[in-house]
């Protein structure tokens, strides 16, 4: 895996000693128009995007049927694509980030008034995380009187918790099923430091996205869907 240089501010240019890792490596600093282009070269499934963007629009590569290269392809909210050629502006840009920061499909069952998946009940596939996220303990649904709560549970590795709790505590999270975005928020569970994990928990009494997010888990019992996760 190579190593990361962060900026240590937002100005791409401010100084090109940042992107020096040794005397005979440079590497690009996470975040920027290098390293979002180095994702899409060298990742298994590259796609990436830019945090003012919406949670669904991603850029990616476009292979032919033959699996030569065409060109790069921004994805729109509507699922369509169109070539894409960057602008002055989004190379300058140090907000780049991979499309999903999580992913993974889990097959929903019912536990009480909850529906999803809790690790010893149904069944989680398809995992993959861009951010430090180690394994997902259980993903769940539910609703007491009005407030609809989405249980999300992480093992993360220690080495990233600073990194992990600027990540839950300061952006909103995205959930994207189906091309479908919901929106649940910021939540403000604590984090463990010592046990690298976390039940983070989003109470959402008056979130519709929470509840239709409920609905759709309730909806496909026994059958399986696939959920991408981004924090903006």
């Amino acid at each position: 895996m190579s190593t990361i240089n962060k900026l240590d501010n937002k100005n791409l240019l401010s100084s090109s000693n940042q992107y020096i890792l040794n005397t005979n490596k440079i590497v690009a600093p996470e975040g920027t128009f290098p390293w979002a282009m180095i994702q899409l070269y060298m990742d298994t499934q590259p796609q990436v995007r830019r945090s003012g963007w919406k949670p669904n629009v991603y850029v990616s590569p476009n292979y032919d049927d033959s699996g030569s290269f065409l060109n790069f392809q921004r994805i729109k909210q509507d699922g369509s694509a169109s070539p894409w050629k960057p602008e002055q502006q989004e190379m300058i840009a140090c907000d780049w980030a991979f499309y999903n920061m999580a992913s993974f499909s889990i097959k929903i069952v019912e536990s009480g008034i909850e529906w999803g998946y809790f690790g010893a009940a149904g069944a989680l596939t398809e995992f993959k995380s861009n951010f430090g996220v180690e394994k997902i303990d259980y993903f769940s649904a539910s609703a007491i009187g009005f407030k609809n709560t989405i249980t999300l549970g992480l093992k993360y590795e220690q080495d990233n918790f600073q990194k992990m709790k600027d990540i839950l505590h300061k952006k909103n999270l995205n959930i994207i099923v189906n091309d479908t975005v919901y929106s649940l928020g910021v939540t403000s569970a604590p984090l463990s430091d010592i046990e690298c994990t976390s039940t983070i928990i989003y109470y959402s009494n008056n979130n519709a996205d929470a509840y239709k997010l409920r609905l759709l888990l309730k909806e496909n019992e026994n059958k399986t869907l696939h959920f991408d996760l981004s924090w903006d």
